[in-house]
């Protein structure tokens, strides 16, 4: 691991099973997850039946290992990924829940014979309350960006890094410079390349047909011409969402100046074949068509 993140120390460890998810969740009373789609699968081999409904539900630990196992969506272990950093931010928001703070000694307590870690107590119980204080718009996830390899190069399936973006995640989230022969930020927004290199997915958010669309129609007018559209996102957004699904949130919010609309997330969440996911929500219908939005000078 320390030689993958440019030879950064790795000074402590949390390893935990799927029976500390599980055991977790339950201690916890369940989880509020957004289920985007029908998760079905069976593996009778496995003893492993996977039936989850979509929409917003409260998970109990059971279904919660289900959803952050489910691998039939086409993107395999790194679905599995995105789940899980899914399923991480509904564990924090739960964990701020005033009828679950005062259990938190008791949970910690519970938990122990499910991690293993080289974290004293105190460490343990120092890193909870500094999580409990960060603020939802603060809490960064990245998959270190890549893609899947070919069958021509190998024959199992493995996930290649892109190692001039794995440079950039660790000088933007740890300050470290990147080795000198690292080639430059390819999305600098400088640079007259960068709207035609771009790749940008865009998600409808909205509820209205043909948002997605109008939206693409607006890029392309701005020399975006590297954009996208997938399948509709099933739940109504009131604001959009800018995920920097291969963690460049300095060029994120680049984007969110110019375009003049959304929060950035700072996850991994979005389609795996683009630089930014675009999930369209409810501030977009504000601004038409009466409000243009504003374009970079």
């Amino acid at each position: 691991m320390s030689g993958t993140l440019n030879n950064v120390a790795v000074d402590r460890y949390v390893r935990v099973t799927n029976n500390a998810v599980r055991e977790l969740v339950d201690l916890l009373g369940g989880v509020e997850i957004y289920v985007p789609y029908a998760m079905q699968y069976q593996d009778v081999t496995q003893n492993l039946f996977i039936d989850i409904k979509p929409g917003w539900q409260t998970l109990n630990g059971a279904q919660v290992e289900h959803f952050a196992r489910f691998r039939s969506d086409g993107n395999g272990d790194i679905g599995r990924v995105q789940r899980q950093q899914t399923l991480l931010k509904a564990i924090r928001q739960r964990l701020l829940n005033p009828s679950v703070l005062p259990r938190l000694p008791q949970i910690l307590g519970v938990m122990q014979q499910y991690i293993d870690t080289n974290l004293s107590l105190e460490e343990i119980m120092a890193l909870g309350s500094f999580m409990l204080d960060v603020q939802p718009e603060t809490l960064r996830m990245v998959l270190l960006p890549g893609r899947f390899s070919q069958p021509q190069e190998f024959q199992a399936s493995y996930w290649l890094l892109d190692l001039p973006a794995r440079d950039r995640i660790m000088e933007q989230y740890f300050q470290l410079t990147p080795p000198s022969n690292t080639t430059n930020n390819p999305y600098d927004l400088n640079t007259t390349q960068r709207p035609q290199t771009l790749r940008i997915a865009i998600q409808n958010a909205t509820g209205r047909p043909r948002a997605a669309e109008e939206f693409a129609d607006y890029l392309a007018t701005t020399g975006f011409n590297n954009a996208y559209i997938i399948n509709n996102w099933t739940e109504e957004l009131p604001q959009t969402q800018i995920i920097a699904q291969k963690g460049d949130l300095q060029t994120a919010t680049k984007l969110q100046q110019s375009w003049g609309l959304g929060a950035i997330e700072a996850s991994s969440t979005g389609d795996m074949d683009s630089d930014f996911t675009i999930r369209l929500g409810l501030d977009w219908l504000e601004r038409q068509p009466e409000t243009p939005l504003k374009t970079s000078p």
